[in-house]
């Protein structure tokens, strides 16, 4: 099933627009290829207005980056002292 969803030149949509997160949440980045595991990184700083990229993250392993992420992301907004 196809769903067409019209498209106006006016409309100017950025991937920012739609992702907001917040300190606490966590980044899910899928696999780019069979096999690959996702990888999952918890936000510890907020950079961009009003929730929107990019964020200081932190990877299980301690190590710290700051990320914008791609379209092969999602935000995870429990908190990861939720799942523990």
């Amino acid at each position: 099933m196809t769903i067409n969803v019209p498209f106006r030149k006016d409309d100017r949509v950025t991937k920012e627009a739609f992702m907001h997160a917040s300190k606490g949440d966590r980044l899910v980045v899928h696999g780019r290829v069979v096999g690959q595991k996702d990888h999952v990184v918890e936000i510890v700083e907020v950079l961009g207005p009003n929730g929107s990229p990019p964020y200081r993250v932190r990877a299980e392993n301690g190590h710290e980056t700051i990320m914008s992420p791609g379209p092969d992301t999602i935000v995870d907004h429990r908190k990861a002292s939720d799942t523990e």
